[in-house]
């Protein structure tokens, strides 16, 4: 017979064995379930393990395809438009366009995008009916509205131009049929080049502006009530509001590893007589809802109109195109934060003979770590104009662009107003424009970077690493019922899964596959 009694911590016990002569014996066993396998490839402590089929364990990797898929032409959503501006909430698992209709007074109006990957890519798209935003709205002569989805609140923030030149915001509740449209909150009392940006670590919406020279202020986005502005800072004294200075030359982006927020513009003083790609590092206070910026930076050192710029996250580097106003051509550069500034690598030509209305929109897609790059160049002549995708992928500061270069529109027409975002429902980027040559036309295109795979299935987890094992080592793996003790920054009380390059997160991966609960910042029960 045997009996084990636990110890106090629940790690080991006793273990008492008797042959029913009275005669007993005592031993400590461990009270944690493990299994013993021959490791294939390396594995470190406390990765979560797989059992192959030929009987070996190991982590789950995963593998990256790239398989650009583009409609030939986009879905129309509105005929003569300005400034079309997109965000995506990922709780509502919904998108929102937002415009100035020129068939209405400018009125600012939106609608809900969803997207559904299982048809063909040019009938994926699906609008919902069109909402007023606001009556009180103008198209803006330069720059355009701005759309961004905040986290905690849940809801998306409208920045726009209004009537009078004042910078004017407003909150969308995507989580009805009807999108619910907050009150008309006053940012600034004249501006334009609008920019926004969410920041997650603050939890607060920057937003810039041009008002006799360069100006931010934090917004505060809480449900239930109306947004609050914290107090104007002067991004840049130098960059003054001249006539004809440039359309959406003006880009916030938001570096979540330095927890930074870039301000990427052209700079132009009242003489004309600095006229670069400049970029500055802000700092959100959250205390008193102000922004402070650090010394500026060049991304190029002659006239450059940024034209669009993203943060990609695994690479830690800010990634912006732009303008070359002089030469006509299109470039892009690559910026590391540190601190409260930024560093550039020198600049990597793009394409000669651009246009400055041309389209040249970067999208980050999470799902396959790709970059999507949306954008129009000239084709045998300045009168032929091409809309293109294709996907890119950095190393350091060096992206690298794919041959899978695809025409995306039939005619050779003119676009401009560009916004997009990523779809993390669907896996798909969602890029809008304006045909600025078909009646103004909004049109959308949902676009796939690639496929990720893994060998990661619904049955094949077993539990944990109990330690670091080379390849062909014996491992031993703690399964359900153990509690693993080599994890990180956990949250207690949290479930975990199994991702499929073999992390763990707080929500499943496209294969759902419960890893554990997490009973400490290290510790997580194998479930």
């Amino acid at each position: 017979y045997t009996l084990t009694l636990p110890n106090d911590t629940g790690t080991s016990g006793q273990l008492l064995t008797t042959n029913g002569s009275g005669v007993t014996s005592w031993s400590t066993v461990s009270a944690s379930p493990s299994y013993s396998a021959t490791a294939s490839g390396a594995i470190a402590n406390g990765d979560p393990i797989i059992v192959q089929a030929n009987g070996t364990v190991k982590k789950p990797a995963q593998t990256i395809t790239t398989s650009l898929v583009a409609a030939t032409d986009g879905q129309e959503f509105k005929s003569s438009v300005f400034g079309p501006a997109a965000a995506y909430d990922p709780v509502n698992k919904k998108g929102l366009i937002i415009y100035n209709d020129e068939g209405d007074s400018q009125t600012l109006k939106g609608k809900t995008v969803t997207i559904d990957n299982s048809l063909q890519a040019a009938s994926q798209i699906t609008y919902g009916a069109e909402f007023t935003i606001s009556t009180n709205a103008k198209a803006p002569l330069y720059g355009t509205n701005a759309a961004v989805y905040c986290d905690t609140a849940k809801l998306i923030l409208v920045v726009y131009l209004g009537d009078d030149n004042d910078v004017e915001c407003r909150t969308i509740d995507m989580s009805t049929s009807t999108p619910t449209v907050g009150s008309e909150v006053q940012i600034n009392g004249n501006g334009g080049e609008i920019a926004a940006v969410y920041d997650s670590n603050a939890d607060r919406v920057v937003v810039g502006y041009l008002y006799s020279n360069r100006k931010a202020r934090v917004v505060n986005v809480t449900a239930g009530s109306n947004p609050s502005v914290g107090s104007e800072a002067t991004v840049d004294s130098a960059s003054q509001n001249v006539s004809g200075s440039g359309n959406s030359w003006n880009i916030l982006v938001y570096d979540s590893s330095a927890q930074k927020v870039v301000n990427l513009y052209h700079k132009v003083n009242s003489f004309q007589t600095i006229k670069r790609g400049t970029a500055k590092v802000g700092t959100v206070d959250t205390s008193d809802d102000s922004i402070s910026f650090g010394s500026a930076t060049d991304f190029h050192s002659s006239e450059a109109n940024p034209k669009s710029a993203i943060y990609h996250p695994t690479a830690g580097k800010v990634i912006v195109t732009y303008h070359e106003i002089g030469d006509v051509d299109m470039y892009y550069a690559v910026g590391t934060v540190s601190g409260t500034g930024i560093n550039f690598a020198s600049s990597v030509q793009l394409f000669a003979d651009q246009d400055s209305s041309d389209v040249h929109e970067l999208t980050y897609d999470s799902n396959t770590d790709l970059i999507l790059h949306t954008y129009e160049r000239y084709s045998g002549s300045s009168a032929n104009r091409i809309l293109y995708a294709r996907t890119a992928s950095i190393s350091g500061n060096t992206i690298t662009f794919d041959s899978n270069e695809a025409q995306i529109y039939t005619n050779n027409k003119n676009f401009d107003h560009s916004s997009s975002y990523f779809d993390s429902d669907q896996n798909r980027v969602l890029v809008v424009a304006r045909n600025s040559t078909n009646s103004n036309t909004g049109e959308g295109w949902s676009i796939r970077t690639g496929t990720r795979t893994s060998d990661l299935t619904a049955e094949n987890y077993i539990g944990i690493a109990d330690g670091a094992y080379a390849d062909g080592a014996t491992a031993t793996v703690q399964i359900v019922g153990s509690v693993d003790d080599a994890q990180s920054s956990l949250t207690p009380g949290q479930s975990y899964f199994v991702q499929f390059d073999g992390s763990l997160a707080l929500t499943p991966d496209d294969t759902s596959v419960f890893a554990g609960t997490a009973v400490s910042a290290t510790k997580l029960i194998v479930k």
